[in-house]
């Protein structure tokens, strides 16, 4: 792939580390995503299902309260036994950097090289030699294919969570070609998944998103520029209160679908 297989590893705390930046109205915002009606129904919905955060705020930031926000849920996440969670923080990857691409290659790449690293027991058997060329050479079509059939051999009801944040430095003219078609097909690959489940959350920080052409309106999640929070900001005791409650809940679920 090019790619280490701990490249990504760090960026959830990195991004986590971050959230202390945070000035009090955006964590406000944060608080207002958590408590909302629509992350808590794409988090327990029992099937795959694809959510975006649209977030309308005022200032447009490389680092903004969806980002800390995916952190804080892929840390809760990962806690969690067997539940695999994949992510990809463009804000951190505007650049090439660790070798990975700063588009939609470097996304899909990052993915499959964290969804790998979870097991040995991958059937590859039938990709021949011009398949593993595209694979070196970056073709982005042949990296879907790969993702997806990585996919389909997940263990039955698997919980898988992909998080790919900060997508709007990604559907700028240079990149956004390749980035609508590649999430295009990730979205097909969540409908398609019927054995495991998948959920795909996106986030938008800043402005209207691309993507939203191409999400059913019940899945999109749009956060008004003017939240009219309290101005107390995130705190740990909110979200174990609100949204952390349903994360750990889902422990149990995984649990059961295991044994």
């Amino acid at each position: 792939m090019g790619i280490p297989e701990d490249a990504l590893a760090h960026e959830v705390q990195l991004c986590l580390a971050k959230g202390g930046l945070l000035e009090v109205e955006e964590k406000d915002r944060v608080k207002w995503i958590m408590r909302s009606r629509g992350l808590r129904e794409w988090l327990n919905y029992p099937k795959s299902k694809v959510l975006l955060i649209n977030d309308l705020c005022d200032k447009v930031e490389t680092f903004g309260p969806t980002t800390f926000l995916s952190a804080k849920m892929l840390e809760s996440l990962e806690s969690i036994e067997p539940i695999i969670t994949l992510h990809f923080f463009c804000s951190l990857h505007h650049t090439r950097t660790n070798g990975v691409r700063d588009d939609a290659v470097g996304i899909i790449k990052g993915l499959i090289v964290q969804l790998m690293s979870r097991s040995e027991d991958w059937n590859l058997t039938s990709l021949d030699k011009d398949y593993l060329k595209k694979i070196e050479d970056g073709e982005l079509d042949i990296l879907c294919s790969l993702f997806r059939l990585l996919i389909e051999q997940l263990p039955d009801m698997t919980l898988l969570f992909v998080v790919v944040d900060g997508i709007e430095l990604y559907e700028r003219a240079q990149r956004r070609q390749g980035f609508l078609k590649a999430m295009k097909e990730v979205m097909r690959i969540v409908a398609d998944c019927q054995h495991s489940v998948m959920k795909l959350l996106l986030t938008c920080h800043g402005r209207n998103s691309f993507v939203q052409k191409f999400v059913d309106g019940k899945n999109v999640l749009i956060v008004p520029a003017d939240v009219d929070g309290d101005y107390q900001g995130w705190s740990e005791h909110s979200w174990k209160k609100s949204i952390g409650k349903d994360v750990k809940g889902l422990g149990g679920i995984a649990a059961k679908d295991v044994s």
